[in-house]
């Protein structure tokens, strides 16, 4: 018997969800999940299914075949949709897989659909023991939740108080067929390890073993939520556009400081560092500017400049001396680093359109002694100087683009524009947009 509980829960909490997507791997758990689903015959929703092929192993289009008729059986349409799951250098394969399936299913939802996967009590209790193993803190030992934001729908997952062997019981009882995946039985992946070794064991010495894992996984998600609202709390107060006042940090202790600073990083869609990397803040936060401390991690860095603290994917290589072409002035240029400019027609301010027209317009970064005059000054100074006086941050003062008009300097992106190309109070003009992840929000857009 399949208790409804966990799902009523779900449907009453999320009334705009009437869509039910089940993730169907064509494994046991998943069967059970798609033919409960289907017997209840719940009023008012619509069920479908969606199978996503790793492509790992040669039958996994058989595999694909099997979900979409065993669907079928039922009524139940079932999407297949193919991903590339194959780990990167250093990633494990379980990662990998979770990853890219993840973004596949999350891509096939709205806001009135929710995914429901089929991890039970069982799965719930290895996912702890494998994070505590791992080092986790709260938030990892919390486990999977049983409803989580995913795409523009929701994750749920119904069963996660169920125990794995009331579904084989419901299986078996039903006549349902289903595949067993080898990796389920393979040692070399760490789940499957401790399924095979180490919680067999555990379970004899201890019988109540998923149960009261399920339970400490719950009681650390309440203290992840509450370390998660205290840093939010903490963060509100030091925030400065993108960036975080490092005096604001520094008053904090050490593990409000670190959970704001995770929580940042998370709001960023930034990887978070490991508890060593994060154990170097405190020098970070307090190094001198002329060290130009920076703090990396795969994924992310950090940097302090002037009191205040950036976060930022790494910025990709530029080409020293390239030189980039903007044919077309009227449609925006994609520049090699991911970054974009943009010509915006204004009135009475930015570039004057006059003296554009008809221009060879080129972008180039900066080299060793230009020099600029921009408009509201009384001469022209080093771009080096003008860039330290504008406070713009070491880092990216090297990769502001320059708009060029043959060989005079027009603009620089983020800091102004020439005073002699600088449109009349009455003349039409151009705003240069620059739209880049790497550049502060506290930085000019438009100049």
């Amino acid at each position: 018997m399949i208790e409804r509980g966990g799902l009523e829960r779900l449907l009453a909490a999320h009334p705009q969800v009437r869509r039910l997507r089940v993730a169907f791997s064509g494994g046991l758990d998943s069967s059970v999940l798609l033919h409960w689903l289907q017997g209840l015959a719940l009023s008012g929703y619509m069920l479908d299914a969606v199978h996503v092929d790793h492509g790992w192993r040669a039958e996994s289009a058989d595999w694909a075949r099997h979900c979409v008729r065993a669907a079928a059986a039922l009524g139940v349409d079932c999407q297949v949709i193919a991903v590339n799951g194959r780990p990167a250098p250093g990633e494990s394969p379980e990662a990998a897989a979770r990853s890219a399936r993840y973004a596949a299913l999350a891509a096939t939802l709205d806001a009135g659909s929710a995914l429901l996967c089929a991890q039970h009590a069982d799965d719930q209790a290895e996912t702890l023991l494998l994070q505590l193993l791992r080092g986790a803190g709260p938030k990892g030992l919390a486990g999977m939740a049983a409803d989580a934001a995913l795409g523009a729908g929701r994750l749920w997952r119904p069963l996660l108080e169920t125990p794995r062997a009331r579904l084989r019981a419901y299986a078996e009882q039903q006549g349902l067929l289903w595949l067993e995946d080898p990796a389920n039985a393979d040692p070399a992946y760490e789940r499957s390890w401790l399924r095979q070794e180490i919680m067999p064991r555990l379970a004899v010495r201890y019988p109540a073993l998923t149960r009261t894992l399920g339970r400490s996984a719950r009681l650390c998600a309440q203290a992840a939520a509450a370390e998660e609202a205290l840093a939010a709390a903490d963060l509100a107060p030091l925030r400065e556009g993108d960036t975080l006042r490092v005096d604001g940090l520094l008053a904090l202790p050490a593990a409000r400081r670190d959970a704001a600073v995770r929580g940042w990083l998370l709001e960023r869609s930034l990887p978070l560092p490991s508890a060593a990397q994060l154990g170097a803040l405190p020098e970070l936060l307090t190094a001198g500017d002329d060290r130009a401390p920076c703090l990396r991690w795969p994924g992310a860095q950090l940097q302090r400049y002037r009191g205040r603290l950036h976060a930022f994917a790494p910025l990709p290589a530029l080409a020293a001396g390239s030189v980039i072409v903007w044919p077309e002035p009227a449609q925006p240029l994609c520049l090699p680093d991911g970054s974009r400019l943009e010509l915006r027609p204004v009135h009475g301010a930015g570039i004057a359109a006059a003296r554009l027209h008809g221009q060879p317009l080129t972008v180039r970064y900066r080299r060793d002694g230009e020099r600029f005059h921009p408009a509201g000054r009384r001469h022209a100074q080093t771009l080096k100087k003008l860039l330290q006086e504008a406070g713009i941050a070491p880092w990216l003062r090297s990769r502001l683009p320059l708009l060029m008009a043959g060989e005079q300097l027009v603009a620089v992106a983020g800091l102004g524009i020439a005073c002699d190309w600088t449109a009349a109070a009455d003349a039409a003009g151009y705003a240069l947009a620059w739209q880049s992840q790497a550049a502060s929000a506290t930085m000019p857009r438009f100049v």
